[in-house]
């Protein structure tokens, strides 16, 4: 990063580009009212992400998995799948959703929308979970994923069975929704199936 017309060294425990981008903002407004490249360069390294938003989880025999299951939204979705396709590389791919709430009369057609998004990641499995798993179900599948590759589980239980029976030898594993659909259990009971696994931020520079 350019700071004063200095070359500054910036190191972000933060996932995504979405995040770069923030802290690229964070930086200039603290450039704005004075502060020194080596304060900035300091600040921005001491940031940590919020509990259970693009943790990353990596259990012993292959899998990580994104534990975002923080809040969701259209945008944040978009952001989570970026992250997701951008870290999945040639590994299996597993996107688990819940619900996003609060979207009013549009949220059948967000969902939708949502799945169509999902099915450009070329996931290998969908997995999804709420009151508009339907509709996420119909975006993927009208975006050209299979109906094999979507899951449809009836509540964390089932699901949780699922993803044990799918998971690979080398997996990457999103999870995400809404607060309230608790999808932090399922990220505890695949660990404790799996493995022992501690979540780590990804570093950006």
């Amino acid at each position: 990063m350019i700071i004063h017309d200095t070359a500054t060294p910036i190191m972000l425990s933060l996932l995504g580009k979405h995040n770069v981008m923030n802290a690229l903002a964070a930086a200039a407004a603290a450039t704005a009212v004075g502060e020194s490249p080596e304060a900035i360069s300091q600040g921005l390294a001491q940031c940590r992400s919020v509990s259970l938003r693009q943790e990353i989880v990596r259990v012993g025999d292959g899998l990580t998995i994104i534990n975002d299951c923080y809040n969701a939204n259209p945008a944040s979705m978009d952001a989570a799948l970026a992250t997701f396709l951008q870290i999945k590389g040639k590994a299996q791919g597993i996107v688990v959703l819940g619900d996003m709430l609060e979207l009013g009369s549009s949220a059948a057609e967000f969902h939708r929308e949502l799945g169509r998004k999902v099915a450009q990641t070329n996931t290998d499995y969908l997995v999804v979970i709420g009151d508009f798993a339907a509709d996420v179900k119909a975006g993927a599948l009208s975006g050209g994923l299979s109906k094999e590759a979507v899951l449809t589980p009836s509540d964390h239980e089932t699901l949780t069975s699922m993803l044990l029976t799918v998971i690979g030898e080398r997996t990457v594993m999103l999870v995400k929704g809404s607060r309230k659909m608790a999808l932090e259990r399922i990220v505890s009971s695949i660990i404790r199936a799996r493995g022992v696994g501690e979540p780590r931020t990804h570093r950006e520079h």
